[in-house]
């Protein structure tokens, strides 16, 4: 019964330690595409097409990692089992730069299109 719960909660570690190294570049790149208006390689729709779609990809991940979280969470409270809550909050402090880009990447499109509608 237990065995379900862990090979998710190793599956979202796996990720965590797998995509270490990479993650936080491509979030970068989208962080850069948030920030800079133009590039002159690319026309202004396939510009906003590329942002859109990497700061979409970050809100993706900002939500697997609330429900990671989340699940985490709920499976160390069923099985009343601290292993499960150590091993989410291991996984997450191993993400902590990609989840702080995907965020500050979220945070500047949202602040970039409120400043447009006004």
């Amino acid at each position: 019964m237990i065995d379900v719960p862990l090979t998710l909660l190793k599956a979202g570690e796996t990720f965590a330690t797998e995509t270490i190294s990479l993650l936080p570049v491509v979030w970068v790149i989208g962080l850069l595409l948030c920030i800079e208006s133009d590039l002159p390689l690319l026309r202004s729709m396939t510009w906003r097409l590329l942002r859109n779609v990497m700061v979409a990809l970050m809100a993706l991940f900002l939500v697997y990692v609330v429900v990671y979280a989340i699940y985490g969470s709920a499976v160390a409270v069923y099985f009343d089992d601290h292993g499960f809550t150590n091993l989410t909050l291991r996984t997450l402090s191993t993400m902590w730069v990609s989840i702080a880009l995907a965020l500050a990447g979220v945070v500047l499109w949202i602040h970039r299109r409120s400043r447009q509608n006004s």
